[in-house]
């Protein structure tokens, strides 16, 4: 199975994606019922906010079902890589063992060095073992995901990577993120909604004292969502990015 089939295969399968889906589809459905009751201009610019909002988190779904899927399919191979080190490590230790007993034999080493090899059997066995069981409990993860039998056999294609790509810019990436990340959209959304009605109870001759003051803390309430939006934004990206590094390296490794 190919990383692309296999990414498509848990999308099909993603409740998090169709519950995504669902939810643009009744935001696209809200936003059409208000421009046919021809409701006030700012509830409906509120919900195409609403709507694109709704566009976005189904967007961003999509990518951490894919990154999921991605990671799951790139643990099973690190898996396998670590199961044949493993079987190398222990074959050549018996091979080892062979020969310093040949050697015992001629005289050419002592008893200790035997036995040094011989303990380097049992540690190559523990070690053999675990990353065994490692890989099963791996491929069965990988299986149970794609809704396979846990007995399959798999026969996964690596990921290739061009080791020569640069590392992302974090400016380059924030300002990406900033257009396509819902909860930092939707609080600019927030502030831009609460800047309009502010600017629409100012130019409101019968507007109450109170009224102005709400709108003045409301605008100063989504200043302040936006601004710590803004702050959990670059902290994601940073994380992300040390975190693609990580990815990158031990896919590089797989190849």
């Amino acid at each position: 199975m190919d990383p692309r089939t296999y990414c498509l295969k848990q999308m099909e399968r993603s409740d998090a994606l169709r519950a995504a889906a669902d939810r643009l589809a009744a935001a696209e459905m809200v936003l059409n019922k208000a421009r046919r009751d021809e409701a006030a201009a700012l509830y409906v610019e509120e919900k195409a906010g609403e709507l694109e909002v709704a566009r976005l988190r189904l967007q961003d779904t999509r990518a951490a079902e894919v990154a999921a899927a991605a990671q799951l399919y790139c643990g099973v191979l690190a898996a396998g890589r670590d199961a044949a080190a493993a079987r190398a490590t222990f074959a050549i230790a018996e091979e080892t063992l062979k020969i310093k007993k040949l050697h015992f034999e001629a005289g050419v080493v002592t008893q200790a060095e035997v036995a040094q090899a011989d303990n380097a059997i049992f540690s190559a066995r523990d070690a053999k073992r675990t990353a065994l069981e490692s890989q099963a409990a791996a491929v069965r993860a990988f299986c149970l995901a794609a809704g396979l039998p846990p007995e399959t056999p798999l026969i996964l294609q690596p990921i290739v990577t061009d080791a020569a790509d640069a590392s992302p810019n974090f400016e380059e990436v924030l300002a990406a993120a900033k257009a396509c990340n819902p909860d930092f959209c939707a609080a600019q959304n927030r502030l831009l909604l609460a800047r309009r009605k502010g600017e629409a109870v100012k130019s409101l001759t019968m507007a109450t004292a109170a009224e102005k003051k709400q709108a003045v803390e409301e605008l100063a309430e989504a200043g302040r969502q936006a601004g710590k939006a803004a702050a959990a934004l670059e902290e994601t990206v940073r994380a992300l990015l040390a975190r693609y590094s990580n990815i990158r390296r031990q896919m590089e490794i797989l190849v």
